[in-house]
Order: structure tokens, then sequence, then C-alpha cells
């Protein structure tokens, strides 16, 4: 008898290959599904295919950027639970990872990061719902 995997399912996206690569390895090796996606238009395309527990989006990427896709994924019905990641930088006012949280993501992480320091976040996400 096939017994079904409940191990939630992370959707990382970022549109640097090796980033890409090496988060998605460290979402496997904390226990989670991986899926991925390479920008933010695949994304929205693989959130829609999937429907994965979290998406583990970069903000720094060819649009839609990923704040482009905090808010086409908050825009509907079933809202999933959203980590935006970021080496850094300004967007207006504020840095990036601020901006993240306002337009919805429900927590952030600066990279470089540790896989504790991801652990950490993926599970806080998936326990907060998903709303922020």
């Amino acid at each position: 008898m096939n017994v079904p995997d409940r191990r939630a399912t992370v959707l990382v996206v970022d549109d640097d290959l090796q980033v890409l690569d090496s988060v998605s390895m460290m979402v496997e090796d904390l226990g989670f599904k991986v899926a991925t996606a390479a920008g933010g238009a695949e994304a929205i395309a693989v959130f829609h295919e999937i429907a994965p527990d979290v998406v583990l989006t970069d903000i720094a990427m060819p649009q839609p950027d990923g704040f482009g896709v905090i808010r086409a994924l908050r825009g509907i019905g079933r809202s999933p639970k959203i980590v935006a990641m970021s080496g850094g930088g300004f967007a207006g006012p504020g840095d990036v990872l601020d901006v993240a949280r306002a337009l919805g993501a429900n927590a952030v992480i600066r990279k470089p990061f540790k896989e504790a320091q991801l652990r950490k976040v993926l599970l806080s996400a998936l326990k907060n719902g998903p709303e922020p």
C-alpha cells in the first residue's frame, strides 16, 4: 500500500542557478520536499501546478522580481506561506526584506544563511499560517 508523503513542500525561487541548487539541497536536507523555479514567472506557474506549503523566494530577479511574486501569490484565493530571501540592497527608504514583509512575506532571511537559520525560518512560517 502506498502511503502519501506528508512532508511539507517548499518552492525555492532564485534566478542564480548556483544559489537555487544550494538552497534546494539545504531545504531537502532539512526533510522538506522541494520544487524549484528559476525566476518569478516560473515560480507563479509552478505554484499553480503544485500548491506548495511554503514559497521561499529571492527578491532580486528579472521581472517579476520577488516583490511581484509576493504580490501575485497574495492576490490568489489560497494564499501560501511566503519567506523572502535577499543578499541585501535597498528599495526606496528601506531594506528590501522590510519591503517584502510589508508586502506580505510571513518571514524573511538574509543571504548567506546557515541551514539552522533556514530551518528556524521555514518552521516558523509553517506554524504561523498562510497570512502574515
